[in-house]
């Protein structure tokens, strides 16, 4: 089960950064919210896995 996990998040941080480029595109990127969810995935990657 932590295998998944850790792998899993790994999979959410490109799609955070693919997200997070689509709302700066459009002028809503809060860039704060971003790094905390992009730090806290891959953190919660390496941890899980």
């Amino acid at each position: 089960m932590r295998y998944a996990a850790g792998t899993t998040m790994l999979v959410i941080i490109p799609i955070a950064l693919a997200g997070g480029a689509g709302y700066m595109k459009i002028g809503y990127l809060d860039l704060q919210l971003l790094l905390a969810v992009v730090i806290g995935t891959m953190s919660g990657s390496y941890v899980g896995a």
